[in-house]
């Protein structure tokens, strides 16, 4: 073995007597935050126009209605369905001979009811043309964005959602569907880099949020919700809002009050009255406040991303409490301020999160259809390494590549 253990316990022993003194801090200021939550509940209207006016440096919820109260999972109907998509991939490696990439979505279509049905499929594409690896702006400029890992994770959901329209499309219409995703209906990774305008467009216009119209028309047509899952969230969107009550500036702005350090003179961030509940997350409280099976009031997400291009499809999402973790579930604004696909979406998890011990089984199907393990990749690149030989074209790897897989004395 060639970690050293005994060099890192001390320091082992060390994070954990950290942990138990920030553990300390947490429930205090989990206690500080129940108190607000539950004071600001009561004069919503002034924290509203609180919130409007505030300039803050971090993300705040919208706030669609109240926010601590409990709502009771709605009944099933008879029958319903839920069809849950999950993706995986294999990344492009600079030291193979082949410049690609491959993405694997895995699905699980479940029906409950008479009759019951159950499918379970995945797709494997291969992506290796000068156009997969790198987009070009179609409007002449001659930019161009190479793929990256980031851009292949963003190129991994929109398929997701790809693949969910195409099954939804395909259904008799009638019985009630939802639609179910791993992880956030927002593209985080557009926000985490300056993507040219053209990149946004292909991964968003034309790309997620078509296919969420797609699943929108199909709501129209019939009860078919669209949701996503995240599970042990680690949000504090709520949690801001309680930031912003606390301030006692008018209005409250970050930049101008609080500037610390550089910047011009403000508060130390321990002196902020803010400070109380910072570092708290949403499940910190809503797992105190919430029973199995209940979910919290409908908040916004006030993300740049959303409010820029999401249009009616704005992502709007509450907490549940799924029995075994507190969750965060996303929907778009159709879904949100529609009666029946809200409750449909709130009693379908639940009832996915009691068959799957915790975790919805849907989503626990569709991933393992879609995973790619180790030994699938190094069979993907001896597949292609074979018929590149075959082709009478170098299949040669980097030494640094080559190296990895042999042993040496």
């Amino acid at each position: 073995m060639t970690l050293e253990l005994s060099q890192i316990l001390p320091q082992i022993e060390q994070a954990v007597d950290n942990l138990r003194a920030s553990s300390r801090e947490h429930a205090l200021k989990k206690e500080i935050g129940l108190r607000v939550l539950r004071q600001q509940d009561s004069c919503l209207d002034q924290l509203k126009e609180k919130l409007k006016a505030a300039r803050t440096t971090w993300l705040v919820a919208g706030l669609t209605g109240g926010l601590a109260n409990p709502h009771s999972a709605p009944s099933l109907p008879p029958d319903f369905a839920v069809l849950a998509v999950d993706g995986s991939s294999i990344d492009f490696d600079r030291h193979r001979a082949l410049s690609c990439y491959l993405l694997n979505t895995g699905l699980a279509y479940l029906r409950y009811g008479r009759p019951a049905e159950a499918r379970l499929e995945s797709y494997a594409a291969l992506y290796s043309s000068p156009e997969d690896m790198a987009l070009k702006d179609p409007g002449g400029s001659g930019q161009e964005q190479r793929m990256d890992s980031a851009l292949l994770g963003i190129k991994r959901t929109v398929e997701e959602y790809a693949r969910a329209a195409l099954m939804v499309e395909g259904l008799a219409p009638g019985i009630a569907t939802l639609a179910l995703f791993d992880g956030s209906l927002i593209l985080w990774g557009l926000t985490a880099q300056n993507f040219p305008d053209f990149v946004v467009e292909a991964f968003l216009g034309k790309g997620l949020l078509r296919h969420l119209d797609r699943l929108h028309q199909a709501s129209l047509a019939w009860n078919v919700s669209v949701a996503s899952y995240i599970s042990y969230p680690g949000g504090a969107d709520v949690v801001n809002v309680l930031r912003v009550a606390l301030c006692p500036f008018s209005p409250p702005d970050c930049d101008r009050y609080c500037s610390f350090p550089g910047g011009g003179p403000g508060a130390s961030p321990k002196e902020r009255p803010c400070a109380g509940v910072a570092g708290l997350r949403d499940r910190d409280l809503f797992q105190e406040i919430l029973k199995p099976g209940e979910r919290s009031d409908i908040f916004v997400s006030l993300s740049s991303v959303v409010n820029q291009h999401y249009g009616k499809h704005r992502t709007h999402f509450f907490y549940l409490n799924a029995g075994e973790e507190m969750a965060r579930v996303e929907v778009p604004m159709w879904v949100a301020e529609k009666a029946p696909l809200l409750d449909l979406t709130h009693a379908a998890i639940v009832d996915q999160c009691r068959r799957g011990r915790g975790y919805p089984v849907a989503l626990q199907e569709a991933h393992e259809k879609a995973v790619v393990t180790g030994a699938d990749r190094e069979a993907f690149w001896s597949l292609v390494t074979r018929e590149l030989m075959q082709g009478e074209l170098s299949g040669v790897t980097s030494a640094k590549s080559s190296s990895k897989r042999l042993r040496w004395l």
